[in-house]
């Protein structure tokens, strides 16, 4: 475990609120990037996003994003690189042929990012995948639970 852990680094956490900057490309990103659009809309590869979807852009990948001129979107993201930054983004999270994903966790998203813009110094690795890990975890599909069964 401790040389997969050295093999996946988490580069940067982001937060884009609806400015005329939040769009990129068409360009080729050299990391594995994922999305989250919490607001409004907006357009990747072409494709039509709304708040509760995003994107998984892969290294070496042809892409370009941007907002939506009548409803610009807010959104998150983290940057990851290493070996297993592909293997563990598609392992967790399920895309369609797009790359694109829906999710029904925006609430506990928008409590996490306060935390993690709270100062300016830079997070330490290991918290940082701890919050990266923690997110994956709210990508997993959990059966309807009717109680505690422990």
């Amino acid at each position: 475990m401790q040389n997969n852990i050295k093999q996946l680094r988490i580069l940067h956490y982001g937060y884009e609120d609806i400015s005329l900057d939040a769009k990129w490309g068409p360009g080729v990103r050299n990391t594995c990037i994922i999305h989250y659009v919490l607001s409004g809309r907006g357009y990747y590869n072409q494709v039509p996003l709304q708040a509760g979807q995003g994107f998984v852009i892969d290294a070496g990948e042809l892409v370009e994003y941007h907002y939506d001129e009548t409803e610009p979107w807010t959104y998150f993201w983290v940057i990851i690189t290493g070996d297993l930054s592909k293997e563990i983004c598609h392992n967790h999270i399920s895309v369609n042929a797009h790359k694109i994903f829906s999710y029904d966790f925006s609430n506990k998203l928008l409590q996490m990012i306060p935390g993690i813009f709270s100062s300016s110094a830079t997070i330490p690795q290991t918290e940082a995948l701890s919050l990266f890990f923690y997110l994956l975890s709210l990508h997993e599909i959990r059966p309807r639970d009717n109680g505690n069964h422990y």
